[in-house]
């Protein structure tokens, strides 16, 4: 019986989620609060941060999902959650690197020069 694995991933993951959220949302309140004092830098740094909290806890939720599911022997929530979840788990992990170039900053600009860098030297050696 994989019953109580999943009430173990729920005992974990709901105080984890709980805890988390709780954080960030404390986070963000002091990122709005000293907004005026912070540079571009630290600012897409926090954003990249809030995108990340994000796309994990839905991954969370996912697998908390999965558990009562499976526990209360919703066949066809089990189902489609099992079904979309390997998926939705690779493309929300791709997020991070996402976020990174989307959000204006230091490496962002980095990643730019080296792939400009980059496609002239092959434009060269065509």
């Amino acid at each position: 019986s994989t019953t109580p694995y999943l009430i173990g991933m729920m005992c974990y993951g709901i105080p984890m989620l709980t805890v988390c959220t709780a954080a960030n949302c404390l986070c963000v309140y002091k990122l709005i609060k000293f907004t005026k004092f912070q540079n571009r830098k630290e600012t897409s740094f926090s954003l990249i941060s809030v995108c990340i909290f994000i796309t994990q806890a839905i991954n969370i939720c996912l697998v908390i999902v999965s558990s009562f599911c499976t526990i209360g022997k919703n066949a066809p929530c089990s189902l489609a959650v099992s079904l979309y979840t390997p998926f939705s788990s690779d493309f929300l992990s791709l997020g991070p690197a996402v976020y990174t170039m989307l959000v204006p900053g230091p490496i962002r600009t980095r990643a730019i020069k080296l792939i400009c860098k980059t496609v002239r030297m092959k434009g060269g050696n065509s």
